[in-house]
């Protein structure tokens, strides 16, 4: 039997899951037509990494947390192989962990699809990378504008 703790992950995973695939859902419905015909795979995966720098940005910030925290501690300046992190930068390798994690899955998820969808379907890139945290601003986005700005004329 499951505990609370255990039940309140569980809802919150399935919220997310249905969130992510009604995200999805209204981006191939509605946006697909915007996108451009991408008919090469060499075109798809520009496509894809245009869109993963926004992957790359969230794990900087993360690796440059940890580097902030431990260049102001005198504890930690020295780094892991050195001597056992301190509370703060642990809570902070533990986000960077994670997110490396999470960027790896999402980048090599990203090219895999690049290289099985086509046209429109490729909206499920760029969609899922604004769905997990980077703000649509107004009607345009910037991951948008990274990622479709080659065909932006």
């Amino acid at each position: 039997m499951l505990d609370a703790e255990q039940r309140r992950v569980l809802r919150g995973m399935s919220f997310a899951a249905l969130a992510a695939a009604t995200v999805l859902g209204f981006g191939i419905a509605f946006a697909s037509p915007l996108m451009p015909p991408l008919p090469r795979i060499e075109d798809r995966i520009a496509f894809t990494l245009r869109c993963d720098l926004f992957v790359m940005a969230w794990l900087a910030a993360a690796v440059a947390a940890v580097a902030r925290g431990r260049f102001f501690s005198a504890a930690d300046i020295g780094g892991s192989g050195f001597s056992e992190a301190g509370p703060r930068i642990a809570v902070s390798s533990a986000v960077l962990q994670n997110t490396l994690e999470q960027a790896l899955f999402a980048v090599v998820t990203h090219l895999v699809l690049a290289s099985l969808l086509r046209g429109g379907e490729m909206i499920v890139v760029p969609e899922s990378i604004r769905m997990s945290g980077v703000p649509a601003n107004g009607k345009v986005s910037a991951t948008g504008l990274v990622c479709f700005r080659p065909w932006i004329s």
